[in-house]
């Protein structure tokens, strides 16, 4: 019943498997049953969500003008989306995903002001309207599936996958394994009616079943706090039920942002043919390359800049992918020096002085003095260490001790953290947060020039980058 289990991004596991080649995804799979046949887009990664996000974060927006609302696209029908950036990241994905099924959803919500809002919530009682939605903070699109009202109070009534929108929205494409983090594409789609109705379901009793929607990270308002999503009211989403213990009514149409539980990444091809070791900024330039790509894989270009006192990272980057790139660079820098062969005797090898165990595990091989791998494996091991951490402490530096303080013992020439977001825990140095970063590192294609010209033994204790 499944194919073999694609647990990749954002997870401890990250290796369990080995990456295949995009030319035989672009053929469409190994066998006729590989998901990889249509199930994913090639170079990036299914965002998985199974919970809507805490709201509290999101700011309700009172007026389209002032706001930090952008013009999102639609899925080839209806207008124009308003919506928040982070949004429209996971919208414009299932959108093109869509668009390449040939079907068009048509958006018919988007954000709203709190007039319209109000409106709403008064005229209707049926239950599917609140005093404040998602819809205010930007991250709630409503699109048409079929769906029909009837009546005053309003009554709303079930289509289901007798249309066609609601039965490609909703079809059921994976089970997940919450507790190991596993994601397992079916064989085959299952509409909902089909999933109830199996006398086998198709995902066992410890795991739930994924919807397309899902894949992206947009979660249908169809659970209640309480419920599971392997309840069938919640798998069927009939607006003419209610969440349990809640008054709202279920509704297939309405697509909110979902926290990310999990990424799953198909060959991402972050790698390139040749690197020319002997060129300290092509190996640079390399390394930013190949990690913003994996970077991008696993979602981390949704996510905003992290900056420090020193170092102000929304002068320099849009998001947290590129922020991290170019961190890769300056830690590879004082790691090795940018000599893909340092090391190569000891215990901790290559321009990310990798141990052996952690190249078999995040490697594509275990040669760890293969600058590519040793490139490629350093990117995966940090989303790892960031994902066990949950984006906290180090957020996935700790591994690297130039970064890392906390190694003062073993390594007491590093007084200061080597990226200037963190505090030293060095006791000598005590919450002296580190340096800006070089600019060779910001953006080593364009703003090299005759490279680093200081070693980092002045800025571990303190320095600035000249």
């Amino acid at each position: 019943m499944f194919c073999n289990n694609f647990n990749k991004f954002l997870t401890s596991e990250l290796s369990l498997w080995s990456r295949v080649s995009s030319e035989i995804a672009r053929l469409g799979g190994i066998s006729r049953f590989d998901p990889r046949a249509g199930n994913f887009f090639i170079g990036t990664s299914y965002t998985i969500a199974i919970e809507r996000v805490n709201f509290i974060n999101y700011p309700v927006f009172q007026r389209r003008q002032d706001s930090q609302l952008i013009s999102g696209g639609n899925c080839g029908g209806g207008t124009d989306t308003t919506i928040t950036p982070i949004y429209n990241i996971r919208w414009g994905k299932f959108c093109q995903h869509v668009k390449d099924s040939t079907l068009k959803l048509t958006s018919v919500s988007s954000w709203r002001d709190p007039k319209k809002q109000y409106k709403l919530f008064k005229n209707n009682p049926a239950g599917s309207a609140a005093k404040v939605s998602n819809h205010q903070r930007g991250i709630a699109v409503d699109i048409r599936l079929g769906q029909y009202v009837k009546g005053i109070p309003l009554e709303f009534f079930y289509v289901g996958s007798e249309n066609e929108s609601f039965r490609f929205v909703h079809a059921i494409k994976g089970c997940l394994d919450v507790k190991n983090k596993i994601y397992t594409p079916l064989e085959k789609e299952y509409t909902p009616e089909d999933y109830v109705n199996a006398d086998n379901p198709p995902c066992s009793t410890n795991l739930i079943p994924i919807k397309r929607m899902q894949l992206f990270g947009l979660i249908p308002l169809c659970k209640g706090r309480s419920e599971s999503w392997s309840s069938k009211d919640v798998i069927l989403c009939d607006p003419q039920t209610k969440m349990a213990g809640q008054t709202q009514i279920r509704e297939a149409w309405h697509l909110e942002l979902g926290e990310i539980f999990l990424q799953v990444e198909l060959k991402s091809n972050c790698g390139v043919s040749v690197i020319d070791t002997g060129n300290k900024q092509n190996v640079a330039v390399n390394i930013k390359d190949i990690w913003l790509c994996e970077l991008n894989a696993a979602g981390f270009n949704s996510l905003p800049v992290d900056s420090g006192p020193n170092y102000m990272a929304e002068n320099y980057f849009e998001n947290l992918a590129q922020q991290i790139s170019s961190e890769a660079v300056v830690v590879a820098y004082c790691e090795s020096s940018l000599d893909y062969n340092s090391g190569s005797k000891g215990k901790y090898q290559g321009l990310f002085q990798m141990g052996e165990d952690e190249v078999v595990k995040y490697g594509d091989n275990t040669n760890r003095l293969d600058p590519i791998n040793n490139i490629r494996a350093a990117a995966r091991y940090f989303v790892a260490s960031y994902k066990n951490n949950h984006g906290k402490g180090w957020a996935g530096w700790g591994p690297w001790a130039v970064v890392n303080t906390t190694y003062h013992k073993t390594n007491p020439n590093v007084l200061v953290p080597i990226i200037g977001r963190f505090k030293s825990t060095n006791p000598e140095r005590l919450n002296q947060y580190g340096p800006d970063l070089p600019k060779w590192a910001i953006d080593p294609n364009t703003l090299w020039g005759k490279g680093p010209s200081q070693g980092c033994l002045e800025i571990y204790k303190g320095d600035s980058w000249k």
